[in-house]
Formats: C-alpha cells, sequence, structure tokens
C-alpha cells in the first residue's frame, strides 16, 4: 500500500485520534522492496502511536514523544505494543492473535487492510484516554517493561 493511501485511511478509520486528541502525521515510510510494508507515525502533545503494515498485517505501537521514529523495534526504542499496554491496563493478558486478525471472508488486498484498521480503531478507541494518560502521570517505562515480561513468562503462547 503506497504511503500516501495509508495515511489517508488512518486518517478516516481513527478520526478521534486526529481529531479529539490532536493527532498529526509526521512520519512515514514505504518500504517497497519488503512488500510494501508501510508505517505512520502520529504525534500529539502527549505521546506517539504508530500505525504498521507489515505483509498485510496491521499493528498498533505507543510510545512516549521520545519513541524514534521508523522501523526500530527492540530493547531500547521505547514503542509498545497495544496488546502489551491492553494487557497492563487490565493487567489480564490479552494476546496479540485476539487483536490482530485478518478477515476470513476478504480476500482482496486492500479491503482487508481496510477491514483490519476498522477493528483495530474500534478495540482502541475506549482505551485512548487511560492510554494517553500513562504519559501525561510518566508511568515508568520499566514499570510497564517489567509488566510485559512477566506476562510473556507466565504465558505459554503469548
Amino acid at each position: 500500500m503506497e504511503l500516501k493511501r495509508f495515511i489517508e485511511n488512518a486518517e478516516k478509520y481513527f478520526p478521534y485520534l486526529f481529531g479529539r486528541f490532536g493527532f498529526a502525521a509526521i512520519y512515514g515510510e514505504y518500504a517497497r522492496q519488503f512488500f510494501g510494508n508501510c508505517l505512520i507515525v502520529l504525534e500529539s502533545d502527549q505521546c506517539r502511536v504508530r500505525i504498521e503494515l507489515e505483509r498485510s498485517w496491521i499493528s498498533i505501537d505507543i510510545g512516549p514523544l521520545a519513541a524514534p521514529l521508523g522501523w526500530l523495534n527492540d530493547a531500547e526504542s521505547r514503542w509498545f505494543d497495544l496488546p502489551i499496554l491492553l494487557s497492563f491496563l487490565e493487567q489480564k493478558t490479552i494476546r496479540p492473535g485476539s487483536l490482530y486478525q485478518l478477515p476470513e471472508d476478504i480476500q482482496e488486498y486492500y479491503a482487508s487492510i481496510d477491514w483490519q484498521l476498522a477493528r483495530l480503531s474500534g478495540i482502541l478507541r475506549p482505551y485512548c484516554d487511560r492510554l494517553f494518560a500513562l504519559s501525561k502521570r510518566k508511568v515508568s517505562r520499566r514499570r510497564i517493561s517489567d509488566w510485559s515480561c512477566s506476562l510473556m513468562l507466565t504465558t505459554r503462547r503469548y
């Protein structure tokens, strides 16, 4: 998917991020040589949201304003995957497979992307106030990291 279309789709399916929460797209990257992978980074005055398209799968990460732009995803990157953050907020395991899914009945590529964006938008929306408050309260990165490590250790198929 080309970057321009990916940004337009993000604006279409996540209007509350751009409206109520004041996010703006500050960075985008398109990797034609890697299956057309795409990512955009949105920023508000509180935090950053990264929406990635990788090999037909959509994922969402949230990080502080200091989170790096681009694909970097190591221990120091400061990005947290949405299932980790939702698990932290709910204090129970939310498996990535329960959030990140491909539609079974849609074969067309762009329709599949739209379906995933719409679905994830609906999942993210009710958590926004609590998620973005984490950065306001300066919940320590270590606290979330410790939680995510204990979650992965206690869950066989995370």
